[in-house]
């Protein structure tokens, strides 16, 4: 049995987009441009998306970072309704933060649900004082 967020999303599709981070940029860099086609980009990762999920459903974690903001609106674009966008609230964000990120997200069109997960991150935590041992407790609680 798996986690209840995983409920009818099609198994084993995670979005590949690490691998062309900075591909879609075509703002100077020095003296000259990246030479990437930014609707080239757009449409050749959604069609991806499309083709990996099919008719099913995909979930995606949500930071609010530029990599997981950028895999939401592909995401979206590409699936619709059938994506499932969550955020997962760790209690270790600014006050207010994950509500922020669901509302420029919903004035986006895509809806975001919080999860709230502090309590597991702060059993995770509980008496780790060395912040590369904290950093892999956060890691493997999301």
């Amino acid at each position: 049995m798996g986690h209840p967020l995983l409920a009818g999303a099609s198994p084993g599709y995670i979005a590949p987009l690490a691998a062309h981070r900075g591909q879609g940029d075509t703002h100077d860099r020095g003296n000259h441009r990246t030479g990437i086609d930014t609707a080239s980009f757009i449409a050749a990762r959604t069609k991806e998306i499309k083709a990996a999920v099919g008719e099913g459903t995909a979930i995606n974690a949500l930071s609010g970072g530029v990599d997981s903001s950028t895999v939401t609106m592909l995401g979206h674009r590409a699936l619709g309704g059938r994506l499932r966008s969550v955020f997962i609230d760790n209690g270790l964000m600014r006050a207010g933060e994950p509500e922020r990120v669901v509302s420029l997200f919903r004035a986006l069109g895509v809806t975001v649900e919080i999860v709230d997960a502090q309590k597991e991150f702060f059993a995770a935590l509980h008496g780790v004082s060395d912040p590369e041992e904290k950093r892999e407790a956060i890691t493997q609680t999301f």
